[in-house]
């Protein structure tokens, strides 16, 4: 009897995890969570997103920070993509040719169509590659547009120039203002 209650106890306890987890993955959506057809219709809303200075207005810093922030992962990951297919396209390609070649002087058709196949899909790895490297420039320039500030910075001091033309150095004040 006692073991039940035990048992019962911990299992409404893991029930009200799951539903508390639930609760907060609904109010607070995360782009690391979402499956991959969420993650592919959030990077085109990304792509086609009016990042203009006039469109981020409405909305808060912290919002601001978050989709820089959102920019710069979906990046990362298509370019990681990119990547990985690119380098798996040239040894595909490059494994292919030589199986071709080698099957063609062995005079084994078997070898030399499966060596074209290889070469075939590392082409098409490549081309792949092509399309998420785009993505990722997609999403490089719109993140660049959005500019998140921390603060502003104002300093004063000497600075010194020098002028290759003539040979001469030009030292005077500086004012820097960072924002």
């Amino acid at each position: 009897m006692k073991h039940a209650v035990i048992v019962k106890a911990c299992l409404a306890a893991l029930a009200a995890l799951f539903v508390f987890s639930g609760a907060m993955a609904q109010t607070v959506p995360s782009y690391r969570t979402m499956t991959k057809k969420q993650q592919k219709a959030r990077v085109q809303e990304l792509r086609t997103m009016d990042v203009s200075m006039d469109a981020l207005l409405d909305l808060t810093d912290d919002e601001v920070k978050a989709l820089k922030k959102e920019y710069q992962y979906f990046r990362a990951k298509y370019m990681k993509k990119a990547n990985t297919l690119l380098w798996v396209g040239i040894g595909g390609t490059v494994a292919g040719i030589a199986t071709g070649i080698v099957g063609i002087g062995m005079k084994k058709p078997p070898v030399w169509i499966g060596g074209i196949a290889l070469a075939g899909g590392g082409i098409y790895s490549i081309v792949q590659s092509s399309i998420y490297s785009g993505i990722a420039t997609d999403l490089t320039n719109k993140g660049g547009q959005i500019i998140v500030t921390d603060g502003y910075a104002l300093s004063f001091g000497v600075s010194a120039h020098s002028n290759a033309i003539d040979n001469s150095v030009y030292f005077g004040p500086s004012v820097k203002f960072n924002f």
